[in-house]
Parts: structure tokens; C-alpha cells; sequence
């Protein structure tokens, strides 16, 4: 394979990405004039070694470096001469923390402008909780961590911080998720990276139309396939589908009912997949207890509860949770009502890492993100 580097060049600074995958262990000692000293476990090597648990401390002149553990490359920046310098190493680590055991850890602490809390999970709640983590080289935050039907395998779901985009649920009014078009959207073609050449349903954010265009379910430089590593983090599991006829239902009814309730008229119970939203009871847990009552049946429509809840981002923003006939909860300003699925809201993809998951660093802040390997 063809020795590559990839050269971002700024008004001052030059940033190199160099990848295991792009060199193909040849030797990498010397590139473009930059000088890489590497070892493993304190031997000489000629090639990054393959993704694995290990601890890496670089060391430049001329030149600042960090490793990027999520896609697995060396990332040189601040560049001062025509060349650098870099002693890159290796040393296998001992047990890194699991991230379910590190939010677990975290029970009943104040998190930032938050806390973790054992509710049916350990769940991040608050206004602003600090539950930032890397994945698909974005920004996604932790919703919890949750062992239902693992066997103590805990998963930790994370939700994207930014908005995909706007889309329709499907073309009509059929509210089951196993069959709408935006799941075989999100689970076909954004999971597997991979643009949808037909004719896809998106208004731009805001406007509640189903207005039918040729573009922006191009999903090749944004999915999750971007880099294969990231698939390998997802937890192909159980989403529940389940709910009830509108009824004022306090938070932990409504978790329930996703769970025990009923199926929607034209559709199953729940689904293995990969890429879901978040449920409604999700928000409804993201709420502090002291912000907002357990036993409130009108949570939905009290903007003290909806308000106070770190989900809570856009509108009109879709739900996996059906609400009555034809019709799919939904964000909506201040309170979480129903719509009809052939109009367009935003959604943020939704995915459950795998139990073996790992914090490599940082405390969960906005501004130091976990960063995890597994």
C-alpha cells in the first residue's frame, strides 16, 4: 500500500494525521523530512502496532504530539522548524476502567451543572450535567448506563450533540419504528456510511413540511463508517417500542409502558438494531427528581420539568416513543407532544456502547471530552 500522509495546512500551524492503516507496516522512521522513533514495550519497532491496550507517551522537538486512541494515529501540530522530532511509545497498560463502571462510580455525584442518579440505570440529570464523550470523531453525550437483559454487561447509550439533520418519519402515518423509513435511513445507510441515492424526505430545521428532495441523506462523509473502528464500539441490541394511548402518565409509568405497554396497531413490540433516538422516558429521567416531581402526570407539559432537562435541544426533535394512532411523540418548545409522522422533525442519532468499552482520558467537561477505546 502507497504511503500516504494527510497535511492540513493553517495560517500557522500544520497538523499531520498519520494512520497505522495508511503505512501498512512499513517503516515509518523518517516522513517528509520528520523523524519517528517508535518502541513497543521498550523495543525498537518500524510500525505502530495494532490497536490494543496501551499506554502512549510522545515526546517531540520542534513539534507538539498527541495520540488519538479513537482512530488510532499519531497527530503532530505546531510545527516550529522544517522538521520534527518524535519518540512515540508503547507500553501495554494495566485494566483500563470501563466506562460503565466509571459512571457508575460517578452515583449520586455532582457532575457539572448535574449529577449521575440510579433511576431504572445510572442516568446523567440535570441542566447541564458533564456527560461529553468522543465518538465518530464528533461530540455525543452520555444519556447512562443500563444492564437490561445483560446479565451485568452494562451498556452505555450516548446520544449525537448536534442534529443530524430534519427528516420525516416516514411517507405516511405509520408510527412503527421497526418499519418507518427513517429507521432503515439511519440503520442501512448512516450506520454503514453510505449515501441514499433515492429521493429522501428533509426540511430544513424548523419548518414542519414534507417536502420531498433529492438531497442531504448523503451520508458518506458523515455516518457512522467514517472510520470501521466506530462500528465496532455499537452494541447491536434491544430497542423497546412499546407505549400507551395518550394518557397523563408520571415518568416512571411512562418508562414502563415502553416496556409493558402496547405495540403500535401496525407494528412489533421492539427491535434489535443499532441506531434508535432516545426514548421518552429518557428526557423524563434527565430531570432531576427535585426539578421535577416522579409522580407529576403532566411532566410533558410542565416547562419547569421539560425546561430543566440537559435532552432537551431542538424543535421540533422526533422521539422513538409512539403516542396515539398515526402519530410519534415529539419535542415541541416547552412540553412533549405528538406528530404526525410524515413530517419532518430533527433527529439525533442514538447508540448503545458495548460493555467492554473504555475511558482512556478526560473528565466528561465540555471541554474535555471522555475519550474511550475498547
Amino acid at each position: 500500500m502507497v504511503k500516504r500522509i494527510i497535511i492540513l495546512i493553517g495560517i500557522l500551524t500544520f497538523t499531520f494525521f498519520i494512520a497505522i492503516n495508511t503505512f501498512n507496516k512499513k517503516s515509518i522512521t523518517t516522513i517528509d523530512g520528520n523523524k519517528y522513533a517508535i518502541s513497543v514495550n521498550g523495543t525498537k519497532q518500524d510500525k505502530f502496532p495494532d490497536m490494543g491496550n496501551y499506554d502512549v507517551s510522545i515526546s517531540c522537538e520542534n513539534a507538539s504530539g498527541t495520540w488519538d486512541y479513537a482512530n488510532w494515529r499519531l497527530e503532530i501540530n505546531n510545527i516550529t522548524s522544517n522538521s520534527a522530532n518524535c519518540n512515540i511509545s508503547f507500553n501495554s497498560a494495566s485494566a483500563k476502567t470501563k466506562l460503565n463502571d466509571k459512571i457508575k462510580s460517578l452515583n449520586n455525584q455532582t457532575v457539572g451543572n448535574g449529577k449521575v442518579v440510579n433511576e431504572n440505570g445510572y442516568r446523567y440529570e440535570g441542566k447541564n450535567p458533564n456527560n461529553y464523550i468522543l465518538f465518530n470523531g464528533e461530540l455525543w453525550r452520555i444519556i447512562g448506563t443500563f444492564d437490561e437483559n445483560n446479565n451485568g454487561n452494562y451498556l452505555t447509550k450516548i446520544i449525537r450533540n448536534e442534529a443530524l439533520g430534519s427528516y420525516a418519519w416516514t411517507t405516511g402515518y405509520n408510527n412503527n419504528w421497526s418499519s418507518s423509513w427513517l429507521n432503515t435511513l439511519l440503520n442501512n445507510y448512516y450506520y454503514n456510511n453510505e449515501d441514499y441515492y433515492s429521493s429522501c424526505y428533509y426540511s430544513a430545521m424548523g419548518p414542519r413540511s414534507d417536502t420531498k428532495v433529492s438531497h442531504n441523506c448523503y451520508f458518506e462523509s458523515k455516518g457512522i463508517g467514517i472510520n470501521d473502528i466506530y462500528r465496532n464500539f455499537i452494541e447491536k441490541t434491544k430497542w423497546y417500542l412499546k407505549s400507551k394511548n395518550d394518557t397523563a402518565d408520571d415518568i416512571n409509568t411512562s418508562y414502563n409502558n415502553e416496556r409493558n405497554g402496547s405495540s403500535p396497531s401496525n407494528g412489533v413490540g421492539e427491535i434489535n438494531t443499532y441506531v434508535g433516538l432516545m426514548y421518552l422516558s429518557d428526557i423524563g429521567y434527565s430531570v432531576l427528581a427535585s426539578d421535577c416531581s416522579r409522580t407529576n402526570s403532566s411532566w410533558r407539559y410542565d416547562a419547569s420539568c421539560v425546561q430543566n432537562s440537559w435532552l432537551i435541544k431542538y424543535s421540533p426533535e422526533w422521539i422513538l416513543t409512539w403516542r396515539t394512532s398515526n402519530m410519534v411523540f415529539s419535542v415541541s418548545n416547552d412540553t412533549i407532544g405528538g406528530a404526525t409522522p410524515k413530517i419532518s422533525g430533527v433527529i439525533r442519532p442514538t447508540v448503545y456502547l458495548k460493555s467492554n468499552v473504555y475511558v482512556v482520558s478526560g473528565d466528561g467537561s465540555y471541554n474535555n471530552p471522555y475519550v474511550i477505546g475498547i
